[in-house]
């Protein structure tokens, strides 16, 4: 298979992922917009999808674990251009991203979780983790991840990952929709939030800095990843939508 008909080979797979990701936030969606509407722009971004994958970007395929981080995250791109259609703010886009991440993530059963959280930290894991960082620094694809991974420094961290460049920034920007990019910045909070680990992170690529600092703690807190993490003022926001309830 060649590296352009990668996506177009799975369209039809990829396609029925947007609704793994639109239903979470059907309530959220029937109140903007009522059942009749809602059903239209399930379809409209379920369209606009489509239209993406062809341009999906290749960075190695099923050998690149962070494909998975480009082809979903490219899910709240087309969900973007079509509420923008709507004129939602995009704030309430970045919420709704949220919240369809966090009940996704609070779906799946604790003890996997659990196991996740663990498996991060093994030797084993973090120096595979290393081997994958040195190959992206080849910059073998344009449009793919460019990390380095970093062991704990024993008193403020146990992990620590840079990423230099990043995908989805990359795609992102091809699309114009680099305002969009920190609010999928920040569900890496929402992600490591439910498995049980603290993330602390004072640069992100999304924001026009010149890396994403990840520093890991294992058994620390987890932060709220809502309020966004880059806007100051977004608690004092007016907005409708509710957040989820923890299954935990």
């Amino acid at each position: 298979m060649s590296d352009n008909n990668y996506y177009i080979m799975q369209k039809k797979k990829l396609s029925k992922s947007t609704k793994k990701f639109l239903n979470p936030i059907t309530p959220e969606l029937h109140d903007m917009f009522g059942k009749k509407e809602t059903d239209i722009i399930k379809l409209k971004v379920k369209s606009e999808y489509e239209k993406l994958i062809p341009s999906f970007p290749y960075i190695g395929g099923n050998k690149n674990k962070l494909t998975s981080s480009l082809v979903k995250g490219s899910i709240f791109l087309a969900l973007y251009k079509v509420l923008t259609e709507y004129n939602i703010e995009l704030y309430d886009i970045g919420k709704l991203i949220y919240l369809t991440s966090t009940r996704h993530f609070n779906r799946l059963p604790f003890c996997l979780r659990k196991l996740m959280r663990k498996r991060m930290f093994l030797k084993s894991r973090v120096r595979k983790m290393k081997e994958r960082a040195l190959c992206s620094q080849q910059k073998k694809y344009p449009y793919d991840w460019v990390w380095e991974v970093k062991e704990g420094d024993g008193t403020n961290y146990d992990l620590a990952i840079d990423y230099t460049e990043c995908g989805i920034v990359k795609f992102f920007h091809d699309h114009d929709a680099d305002e969009l990019t920190p609010y999928l910045c920040n569900l890496d909070f929402v992600i490591f939030k439910a498995l049980g680990v603290e993330l602390n992170r004072t640069k992100t690529l999304g924001c026009g800095c010149d890396c994403c600092n990840f520093r890991f703690i294992k058994n620390g807190t987890p932060r709220e990843p809502w309020p966004p993490f880059f806007i100051e003022s977004a608690s004092k926001q007016t907005n409708t939508i509710e957040k989820p309830v923890d299954s935990n």
